[in-house]
């Protein structure tokens, strides 16, 4: 692969690029959601309305009609909410009292899920559609492309792996880049 191409896909994932296509969409969707409840009145009033958020987002990011069944959506709901910080319980107990942001920090929480999980799913698309994951010699070159540009950012100060380390663990750059672009967001805001 040339040189052309292994630039093509650092450009393909530099921050600004995956901000563009990804953040900025997401971040849109969330503004345009008005929190009408900052205090759920019940754990079914909660339910129902996080339920319908992440139907809403759902469809305005895969810009469709269809609408996630209900327990599908709630479930991933349910998922996000588990997976975030004091889990699922506190976070509907502190929506239900209105702490900590009450709803509008849950319907925060699953904006973000949407940015992340969709930036790594976009990262992985880039480099799994430009990137023979057969090719290993491809792969030790993008991996010393990929530490030439975004090496020293990744985790200043400590040794990096060897581009035939990375190309051998190729998540690792898919996960190392997730990261970097988190980190850059996280910066500028």
């Amino acid at each position: 692969m040339s040189y052309r191409i292994l630039q093509e896909i650092l450009d393909l994932l530099h921050p600004d690029v995956i901000g563009r296509k990804i953040e900025y969409v997401h971040n849109r969707i969330r503004e345009e959601w008005t929190v009408n409840i900052y205090k759920a009145g019940s754990y079914e009033e909660a339910h129902e309305y996080l339920t319908n958020y992440y139907q809403y987002h759902h469809a305005r990011w895969m810009r469709v009609g269809v609408k996630v069944p209900d327990e599908i959506a709630y479930s991933i709901v349910r998922e996000i909410l588990d997976k975030s910080e004091g889990g699922f319980v506190l976070n509907i107990k502190n929506a239900l009292r209105a702490r900590n942001g009450g709803m509008i920090t849950l319907v925060d929480m699953i904006a973000e899920h949407f940015k992340v999980d969709n930036t790594e799913r976009y990262i992985r698309h880039v480099i799994g559609t430009k990137c023979n994951p057969l090719d290993f010699d491809l792969k030790v070159r993008l991996a010393k492309a990929y530490l030439e540009r975004y090496g020293q950012n990744i985790l200043p100060g400590e040794p990096l792996m060897s581009p035939y380390e990375l190309a051998a663990d190729f998540e690792s750059i898919i996960k190392a880049h997730v990261t970097l672009v988190n980190k850059y967001r996280n910066l500028v805001q």
